[in-house]
């Protein structure tokens, strides 16, 4: 038997029965496990474990780079250690040859190198002559006293007095300020 029609306030117009509502196919409901599966498969896996094994190995190799990047880092602080220990040894060396071609004995060599160095950082050669300038002793060529005399090496220490007492007691004043400015420590010894 048909459903009569049904009129409505709009004007008269029936309205269609309404049809039968079926629910779409559903597809059937799969486990997380299922999933999980189809997911480890799609990645070319057979099993959870395996995927686990090989991520692990990937992690211990990546480790195991590190480390190597590590090693060769301290290999290479300690190359480029040497390299300074060497180039500093370098420097050192040309301000020794370069000291010694001014002309600077071998008892001074140390001390010229090492108050050019403080003189001229920048032009070791530079500070050599500067210091060589101040110190002409540090060639061999003698230095002048105070009084415009010439040092002589037995007069520089006054471990070798060349001056008596008796000669020292019959010494003008004037000479025994010569004594005293060019060897404090033999005028002491003498007084």
């Amino acid at each position: 038997m048909a459903e009569p029609a049904t009129t409505e306030p709009n004007g008269g117009q029936a309205t269609p029965p309404a049809a039968p509502v079926t629910p779409p196919a559903a597809e059937p409901v799969k486990s997380a496990a299922e999933i999980q599966q189809a997911f480890i498969s799609e990645l070319g896996f057979k099993s959870s474990d395996e995927l686990k094994a090989v991520i692990e190995s990937q992690k211990a190799a990546e480790d195991a780079n590190k480390t190597e990047v590590q090693k060769a880092q301290e290999e290479l602080a300690k190359e480029q250690a040497s390299k300074g220990e060497l180039n500093d040894q370098l420097i050192n060396t040309k301000a020794q040859l370069a000291a010694l071609q001014l002309g600077v004995s071998n008892d001074h060599l140390a001390d010229a190198v090492a108050l050019a160095k403080i003189e001229n950082a920048d032009d070791i050669s530079k500070g050599l002559e500067a210091v060589i300038a101040r110190n002409p002793q540090f060639t061999g060529q003698p230095a002048n006293n105070p009084d415009g005399s010439a040092v002589v090496n037995t007069n520089l220490g006054g471990s070798n007095p060349s001056i008596t007492k008796d000669e020292f007691d019959s010494m003008t004043y004037q000479q025994r300020l010569n004594v005293f400015n060019t060897n404090p420590t033999l005028y002491n010894q003498l007084k």
